[in-house]
């Protein structure tokens, strides 16, 4: 399932566009992740099989010429020819196109084959062009676009000569003078071009903007929110609690060190006020003209559920207690989840842990960071989303000693994952919820194809850990992102819980998970994990068989394009640093394959080294 839109950006721009990934987001919703790349991305990177659509907008077309070219172009070219979407604006349209007024030499992509040139702007007049839309939408209902849509003189504007003589090509919108098409369609292959002379995001009013957007989209069968999205407003209130109320009194004890005069604590850009009970009921409460300074509520008890209606902290503790006990035997010798800040909407919980070390020294090992939303959640590479309610979303600190080989802290993201499989298979009555580990940190499902008796493979959550050195130890920060109730873009836990119910080998209705009740048995079976890893003295071996029951991977054919694209077969992982262990299917040769580091697909551009 493809759910990623590239927006290209040269790398040498020192003024990239945000409107245009702002504005995607705000009308596809939480149906994919847009993402911006560069020439070295797009030449280096496997993105092909995982996006829908790569979106090269206005800019600087001497960058273009210079960037996109060669080998880029080859990969654009394959991937449209092999059924991909290609969405050209102004420059991103004139470089799609073979035959350029005033420019010789071109090394274009040639999606249109035949002439583009360009209307000035004409002195003194506030419209240069008028514009007729004859797009139609999915239904093939008439476009409510105006018939007439003014632009505005402040560009120079693109139109494609001849149309009428190419068989494959559609005006979906055209000039005053019909002989100069605006916006045209290119069947390529099995794939699809849209070019607009025209920069949409500099030239329509913002209404008929979104509208022409969305009809381009449907074109592409890019599945649309029913309404505009808008970025949530960050929460201006965060809530702590604990387990226990001395757990609290003693954060509170860390934490007052990080105070300044003003009693203020400075994490990253983020400034906090810590509002203490006694404080929240009396005239003590300080008052606060600064917007910026963040009232953190300290709760001795956990605050009710009026105070925090999308999390429950009563209901989580009393999961935690419980699981604990279930799981592990006791409570008392337990640290992960004992105290907990939660924000409705923030930044990112992995960002708000990890980008301030100092302030991550004066917490407690397993100290927890949830969010119900965040607006600029981390993933592998440049990766980043809007997160809608009903994923669940949090961010651990741990102490790492150095005690342990410092090699080992590589395993915490596969601990980490194997605990979220685990903490949903390993409940009595769900061990077929079909959850799935793919290497090294990512969450997948199996989810069945509709009309077929097969599934397919889909990413419903992932990893991502940080560490610093101090002193002695390590400081980690691990988080993760897990899709709990929503249907898009993949599926989720409870989805799947679902569809096992309305399955005929199901003898009786699984109940959903909640998000306090997932995160407690996550949080329980790390810690579980962890202490075994962390006081044996065999490392990750212990867990290899269950980490390669749940794994994606075993006999997997691989191509390695470090040994002249050789196949090999994946054998498992190695025990020093988590890296894939293969054979060379001709030669039985044994390899040790690592990432690239690219954003898309960790499986693909492995990097070999001496085994």
């Amino acid at each position: 399932m493809k759910t990623n839109i590239l927006v290209y950006t040269p790398q040498k721009d020192t003024q990239p566009q945000p409107n245009i990934i702002n504005h995607l987001k705000s009308i596809i919703g939480n149906n994919y992740d847009v993402i911006h790349v560069d020439s070295k991305a797009l030449s280096d990177e496997p993105w092909k099989d995982t996006i829908c659509c790569l979106v090269v907008p206005n800019g600087d077309f001497g960058l273009y010429h210079d960037e996109l070219k060669d080998k880029v172009n080859e990969k654009i070219k394959d991937y449209v020819f092999g059924g991909g979407m290609y969405l050209g604006f102004g420059s991103g349209a004139a470089y799609a196109t073979k035959n350029l007024e005033n420019h010789k030499d071109q090394n274009n992509l040639d999606f249109f084959l035949g002439v583009h040139k360009k209307i000035e702007p004409s002195t003194g007049s506030s419209t240069i062009a008028e514009l007729t839309p004859l797009l139609t939408n999915q239904n093939n209902e008439s476009s409510t676009l105006s018939q007439q849509i003014q632009l505005f003189a402040d560009n120079t504007f693109g139109y494609f000569e001849d149309v009428e003589n190419f068989l494959n090509i559609k005006t979906l919108a055209r000039y005053k003078n019909p002989s100069q098409s605006a916006i045209i369609q290119c069947e390529i292959g099995s794939g699809k071009a849209i070019l607009c002379g025209i920069d949409l995001y500099s030239s329509l009013a913002s209404e008929q903007r979104d509208q022409f957007m969305r009809l381009l989209l449907s074109i592409f069968e890019i599945k649309l929110s029913q309404s505009d999205i808008t970025v949530p407003k960050l929460s201006s209130t965060f809530h702590l609690s604990s387990l226990r109320s001395t757990l609290t009194n003693l954060w509170v004890r860390e934490i007052s060190s990080l105070m300044d005069s003003d009693g203020i604590i400075k994490v990253d850009d983020i400034s906090f006020r810590l509002i203490t009970s006694s404080q929240k009921y009396s005239s003590e409460e300080p008052s606060t003209d600064n917007d910026n300074v963040i009232k953190i509520n300290v709760y001795n008890e956990p605050p009710s559920a009026s105070a925090t209606h999308l999390f429950n902290f009563k209901k989580f503790f009393e999961h935690l207690h419980n699981d604990r006990n279930v799981l592990i035997g006791c409570d008392y010798n337990s640290d992960f989840g004992s105290t907990l800040l939660y924000g409705e909407v923030l930044k990112s919980t992995q960002t708000l842990l990890a980008n301030d070390f100092k302030f991550t020294q004066q917490l407690p090992t397993g100290f927890v960071c949830v969010a119900t939303q965040q607006v600029q959640g981390r993933g592998r590479g440049r990766n980043s989303w809007i997160s809608p309610p009903g994923c669940l979303q949090f961010s651990i600190m741990l102490k790492h000693s150095l005690k342990i080989n410092p090699g080992s802290i590589v395993f915490i993201q596969y601990l980490l994952s194997l605990a979220v499989v685990e903490a949903v298979r390993a409940k009595q009555g769900y061990e077929d919820i079909p959850l799935r580990l793919k290497w090294p940190n990512d969450i997948y499902a199996e989810i069945p194809l509709e009309g077929s008796t097969k599934s397919e493979l889909v990413k419903i959550g992932g990893v991502l850990v940080n560490s610093n050195f101090v002193k002695d130890e390590f400081l980690i920060v691990a988080g993760c992102g897990v899709n709990l109730n929503n249907p898009e873009p993949t599926t989720s836990i409870n989805q799947l819980i679902a569809n096992y119910n309305e399955s005929a080998h199901s003898s009786k209705q699984l109940p959903f998970f909640s998000q306090e009740q997932l995160l407690s048995l996550i949080l329980v079976k790390f810690e579980k994990f962890y202490k075994e890893f962390y006081q044996n003295s065999h490392g990750y071996d212990p867990f290899l068989d269950i980490y390669f029951k749940r794994w994606l991977h075993s006999d997997q054919v691989v191509v390695l394009e470090t040994h002249n694209n050789q196949k090999a077969k994946i054998l498992g992982i190695t025990t020093d640093f988590g890296f894939l262990k293969a054979m060379i299917i001709d030669t039985n040769e044994i390899v040790v394959l690592q990432p690239d580091g690219n954003s898309f697909d960790m499986m693909k551009g492995l990097i070999s080294r001496k085994a």
